[in-house]
This record gives C-alpha cells, sequence and structure tokens, in this order.
C-alpha cells in the first residue's frame, strides 16, 4: 500500500513482428486476422471467445480504435507460457 508509482510490470509472450512493431511504432494493436493466421483450423474457436471477450470487457472500458482483439497480458511471469 506504501508504494507511490502506480505502476504495474505485465509479461507477455509476443511474436517477433509484435515487439518489432512496438520498436517502430511504440504500438500495436490485435487484429482478427492475426488470430486467423496464428491458429488456422482452430481459429473460429479463438474467434468466437476473443469476439465474446471484446464485446463483454467494452461494457466495462474503453476499446483502442484500431485494436480489434486483447493482447494477453500476466502479472507473474511463470503465468506466461
Amino acid at each position: 500500500m506504501g508504494n507511490k508509482n502506480h505502476k504495474v510490470i505485465l509479461y507477455s509472450a509476443q511474436a517477433q513482428v509484435v515487439l518489432d512493431a512496438l520498436e517502430r511504432d511504440g504500438v500495436s494493436f490485435s487484429k482478427k486476422a492475426y488470430v486467423e493466421q496464428k491458429y488456422q483450423e482452430s481459429a473460429p474457436v479463438f474467434v468466437a471467445a476473443y469476439s465474446w471477450f471484446v464485446k463483454e470487457a467494452q461494457r466495462y472500458l474503453h476499446r483502442p480504435e484500431r485494436a480489434e482483439y486483447p493482447y494477453w497480458a500476466f502479472k507473474d511471469l511463470y503465468n506466461v507460457d
């Protein structure tokens, strides 16, 4: 409770292309097409789950304009994998 820097460190496993975009642009947005490309034949399951999550999350916070899907992040490094 005494910590006043108001920072949280989060960990996330991302592809090199995401890291490159962050270094180049300072921001990266997750897109439905990226999920479909990554998961291929399993993509419909992920698209359904992610779409539901995005719809429900918008009830609590604003979705960035160019973001379609979330990036997953964790407080503890051991949860990343």
